[in-house]
Formats: C-alpha cells, sequence, structure tokens
C-alpha cells in the first residue's frame, strides 16, 4: 500500500522509522539526479510501501531531465506537482533542479513527524500563496516532543531560495537522522567537519562529535558552535591528525 493510505489510517511511525524512510527515499532520489532526473511530484501517494517495510518511489510519469526548460506547464497550461508538496520555484514556473524534490521530500517528512502539512490553507491557491511567501509552521510548535535539533533542519531544507537548502537530499536526510537523535546518523556543517550522533536524544538533546581533519576547526570554532547551539545539539569538538584513530569506531578509523 501507499505511504498515503498508511497515513489515512491513522498510523504513526517512531523517529527511527521516519528517519530511515527518509534516508531511503533521499538515496532512491539522489540516484535519479545523478542521471539528471528530477522527480518533480514527491508526496506520500507515490511512494510503496513493500511487504518487508521497504519504500518504492513511484511514478515518475510527471519527472523531467535537467535540460529541459519548461518545469511547471504542460501544453495545455495545467500545473504539474502536487500543491501540497510543491517547492517554492515549482509553483512559480521557474526552472526547478533536485533541490525542489528536497522541498518535498522535506514536506513528506514534516507530515511524517507533525501529523500536519507545514502549509496549510483551505484552498490550493492559498496553500500555494503560503508556500512561496510565508514561513512554514515551526516543527517544534506542531509536535512539541521533536527535538529543536530537528525544527532547525526542517527549516532549512524547506527554505525558500534553493541555495539555502541542503546540498543533497542525502544531505538532509543524513542532518534529520542526527536530529532525530539516531546514533550513527551523520550531517555535515560544512569547514571540512562531519557531525555525528553519539547517543539518541532520551530527553536530553543529542550530542554531536565533530571531526575532521588536523587544522580544519582553525578558524571555524566559533561559527560551528553557534551553529550546533542554534540546532539544539551538543557538540564534542576533536581534531584529528593523521595518526589513526584510538577507537573501536570504523567511522574514525583513518580520520
Amino acid at each position: 500500500e501507499t505511504l498515503s493510505q498508511i497515513l489515512k489510517r491513522g498510523a504513526s511511525f517512531t523517529a527511527r522509522q521516519i528517519a530511515e524512510l527518509i534516508r531511503k527515499l533521499a538515496m532512491a532520489l539522489h540516484a535519479a539526479h545523478s542521471a539528471h532526473v528530477i522527480h518533480r511530484d514527491l508526496k506520500p501517494a507515490n511512494v510503496m510501501i513493500d511487504r518487508d517495510g521497504e519504500p518504492i518511489l513511484m511514478d515518475f510519469g510527471l519527472a523531467w531531465t535537467a535540460q529541459e526548460t519548461d518545469s511547471r506547464v504542460t501544453q495545455s497550461g495545467a500545473i504539474i506537482g502536487t500543491p501540497a508538496y510543491m517547492s517554492p520555484q515549482q509553483i512559480e514556473g521557474l526552472k526547478v533542479d533536485a533541490k525542489s524534490d528536497q522541498f518535498s521530500l522535506a514536506v513528506v517528512a514534516f507530515r511524517l513527524l507533525a501529523g500536519k502539512l507545514p502549509f496549510e490553507a483551505p484552498t490550493e491557491l492559498a496553500m500555494m500563496y503560503k508556500t512561496v511567501h510565508e514561513e512554514p509552521v515551526q516543527l517544534a510548535v506542531a509536535n512539541p516532543r521533536i527535538p529543536p535539533a530537528a525544527d532547525f533542519v526542517m527549516r532549512r531544507a524547506l527554505a525558500k531560495a534553493p541555495e539555502a537548502r541542503f546540498a543533497a537530499c542525502t544531505a538532509f536526510a543524513a542532518a534529520l537522522g542526527a536530529a532525530l537523535g539516531v546514533r550513527g546518523a551523520e550531517v555535515d556543517f560544512g569547514f571540512g567537519t562531519l557531525a555525528r550522533v553519539l547517543a539518541p536524544a532520551g530527553g536530553a538533546t543529542p550530542a554531536l562529535f565533530l571531526c575532521g581533519g588536523a587544522g580544519a576547526h582553525r578558524g571555524a570554532t566559533a561559527p560551528l558552535a553557534e551553529q550546533c547551539a542554534a540546532a539544539g545539539f551538543t557538540a564534542i569538538s576533536l581534531e584529528v591528525g593523521a595518526t589513526r584513530a584510538a577507537a573501536d569506531d570504523a567511522w574514525l578509523e583513518g580520520a
């Protein structure tokens, strides 16, 4: 059955299940984007969940290649896509790219985490106006049980400007997993630095271990600390040189 059908019958998901679902959808989108294909209609109705609980991204009927120029309308002038899940660029008829699909993926994630859409209105026209001109509902307000870090991640993925979003869908999924406290999830804060969740959030904010090459944090420690604090993380920073990491963790090996 589709994810839409599952949601309609009132099923709920754990934070780990949501993070894993979004991660797998992000990987599917990344494969399409690597082939220069944009989905353009990502929504729960286009996600099939098989008997093993694995998501299958369906309906590439509205997909287009990055080389095409007409991103919104058919020859009849009809809008292509589902308004509730469309990016501002898609609504405005601008050229869309992988970051448009990322916006749609973020709306799906928001729906799973909050039980509602980030932009809601009585009509499709009003909803499209909100998507283009207004800020989304705060995730922490829609669902107070969600860690503040997740709200930070969602606001970035739902940014109006494509360049303000994550570099790729997979980066968004990784950041969301980290924000939800999924142990082992990684998020890239830039400055050549990766952050990994060392412990899940259990009433407290998740801790991040910031790891980069020697000197990676020089001149960037303050910005990193500010970003982590803004995202609701506790940061544990360590510079790792060329020596082998003295820890029983394959993620650290070769750092």
